[in-house]
């Protein structure tokens, strides 16, 4: 009976394999479907990069600095900022990822963006800000740029907007697009789950406070995050930290690291105080660190509450180990620090086989 189920784990494998299956990727939910602009784009009647409704060039699927693949806004136009929202056709809630591609070109008069901000809906009328999408990979005056937000914590929307604005000193040039994404969450593994990590300062030890934690540390790699006094550790406030590095092992080199994350507890009530500011860094071989990015805060959580720090990272980072700097302003510096889980995000490595059951 084993060997039978070999067998048909093998076939089906072979056969996802050829009709080109693959499991747990992001789905663009914007391909194929039509969004508004205003100010609307240049009539194709008037510029032969312009584009009539309804709109559907940024969502075509076909992604190049080429200028068979854009279109946008004459110079004469005037443009010094737009807002194009996309029309999901239903809600979605496991939105990740956005990003817009953006065709420049200096030695054609076509300008760069100097900001974009992206906002989700519900309804197409009430749009909740999701951030500033920053330029990830090559940037200068003669290729794509490709601007990029990720949602820490996956979001809810049937309506995605995008406000894109340029230097007044560029209102006179050519602006054009390529493609806009909307995409799904992907399935990810922590890789800091289990993993031991060290901490500077050392955590309070239990032995002087109930929250504390004594090494080798690995309540916040257990897998348990919850804003509850059971699932947390730190330092208590008499400790007067004012900043913590933590590093996490993960035992071997990863080079697929796609976002990291750490949940802290807060509670002004009891004098839990949050940070002010949380960077990350990774490193190959525990000694020589490169810093990464500043962990983004999701959404404006208040006093009692949970609070999600993390960074998605455009292309995927190299690293062994991977250390968070905490700081907290001078003002809270009497009052007690707690965390939850932090996280280091992988690709997910279940496989056909976590389909069956044994």
């Amino acid at each position: 009976m084993r060997r039978e189920r070999s067998v048909l784990l093998m076939v089906f494998i072979i056969s996802m394999v050829l009709v080109g299956v693959s499991f747990a990727q992001p789905v663009n939910y914007a391909l194929g479907k039509s969004y508004t602009a205003n100010p609307p784009l240049t009539p194709s009647s008037s510029w032969w990069l312009g584009e009539d409704p309804p709109y559907t060039k940024y969502t075509d699927g076909i992604s190049a600095w080429a200028w068979g693949a854009v279109s946008g806004w004459q110079g004469p136009d005037n443009v010094s900022s737009v807002t194009l929202i996309v029309d999901l056709g239903e809600v979605k809630s496991d939105i990740a990822k956005l990003q817009v591609d953006q065709f420049v070109s200096h030695s054609s008069a076509v300008r760069e963006s100097s900001k974009i901000k992206c906002y989700g809906s519900i309804d197409g009328s009430t749009y909740t800000y999701w951030g500033d999408m920053f330029s990830s990979g090559t940037t200068g005056g003669e290729t794509m740029w490709h601007w990029v937000h990720c949602n820490v914590v996956p979001q809810s929307a049937q309506y995605v907007k995008f406000e894109l604005y340029w230097d007044s000193a560029w209102q006179g040039s050519h602006k054009l697009l390529s493609e806009i994404y909307v995409w799904s969450a992907e399935a990810l593994d922590d890789a800091a789950l289990g993993k031991s990590y060290s901490a500077d300062p050392l955590l309070t030890p239990t032995s002087q406070w109930w929250l504390g934690e004594n090494p080798p540390y690995t309540k916040y790699t257990d897998g348990t995050s919850a804003w509850a006094w059971g699932a947390v550790s730190g330092w208590q406030g008499t400790d007067n930290v004012s900043s913590v590095t933590l590093i996490v092992d993960l035992g071997i080199v990863r080079s697929d690291i796609k976002k990291v994350q750490v949940d802290q507890f807060v509670s002004h009530s009891s004098a839990v105080a949050e940070c002010s500011s949380i960077k990350c860094y990774g490193s190959t071989d525990g000694s020589s660190f490169t810093y990464w990015a500043d962990l983004l805060l999701f959404d404006s959580p208040g006093g009692e509450t949970m609070w999600y720090w993390g960074y998605c990272f455009p292309e995927d980072k190299t690293a062994r180990y991977v250390k968070y700097e905490l700081y907290w302003d001078p003002g809270y510096v009497g009052s007690h620090k707690l965390l939850s889980e932090i996280y280091v995000w992988v690709p997910s490595a279940a496989g056909v086989e976590d389909w069956f059951v044994y």
